[in-house]
């Protein structure tokens, strides 16, 4: 990647990174990702390991984003069914009144409908006797019973590499151990020469620890994906511009 000029950098390989990459990648882009460790070594590897289709957003009254949650579910599951298991979750409800199971049979009623969810994978709701029997060590008091439905489960460190593989193969170029260490705008003149003729471009040294050395990128564009290190990134940045 220090040999020609890339579309696109990306800093930070975790899910996000690896996110942008293979989409770019995909469409055509001549793409880079630069990772500072491994491959989701950080946050990308310490997640709740649910794939959400988006029922907690309901509450909120954020239909778009439970239609979005829900979509993006199902082609994670299309392409990678290895990596996003159904699992059958249940939620216990409390309370001096059965409000609250109500309140949720509505509501994955609505949410099952609007996400299409298969029949297979619909709620039902348990009654408390049959709660007990089936999680055990819950508090016997004011337990109205629960509301059971299916969330996907994944390992979200595979599926990073997964997706880090899948941008390789469409053609991204990957460098894992190599932290970007500084950012600084340049200008490549282009055939009409003069300041009207350039176009700027950001040159980013990275630190080859595997190698030894250090090597500079030329990008048109780069997308800082570091996570927590995101802040650390750009102030690295304004202090090479």
């Amino acid at each position: 990647m220090a040999r020609a000029e890339v579309d696109l950098l990306v800093i930070g390989g975790g899910i996000t990174g690896a996110g942008i990459a293979r989409d770019a990648a995909m469409r055509g882009l001549r793409t880079a990702l630069v990772e500072r460790a491994d491959v989701a070594s950080g946050t990308s590897s310490r997640s709740s390991k649910l794939i959400h289709g988006g029922l907690r957003y309901l509450e909120q009254g954020e239909v778009g984003l439970v239609l979005e949650a829900a979509a993006e579910r199902r082609t994670l599951r299309r392409i990678a069914p290895h990596l996003a298991v159904a699992e059958r979750m249940a939620l216990p409800v409390f309370g001096r009144t059965s409000a609250g199971i109500m309140k949720l049979r509505a509501g994955l009623w609505a949410y099952e409908k609007m996400a299409r969810i298969a029949a297979e994978e619909r709620h039902e709701i348990w009654k408390r006797d049959e709660t007990l029997d089936h999680v055990v060590g819950l508090d016997r008091e004011h337990l109205q019973g629960a509301a059971v439905y299916t969330e996907y489960v994944t390992d979200d460190a595979r599926l990073t590499l997964e997706t880090v593989k899948s941008a390789k193969r469409a053609g991204a170029l990957i460098a894992t151990y190599a932290p970007a260490v500084a950012i600084a705008e340049s200008e490549r003149t282009t055939a009409g020469g003069g300041a009207a003729g350039s176009t700027p471009r950001l040159d980013v040294e990275l630190n080859d620890e595997l190698g030894g050395r250090t090597l500079t990128v030329r990008a048109r564009v780069v997308v800082n994906a570091a996570g927590p290190s995101a802040a650390s990134a750009a102030t690295r940045r304004r202090a090479c511009t």
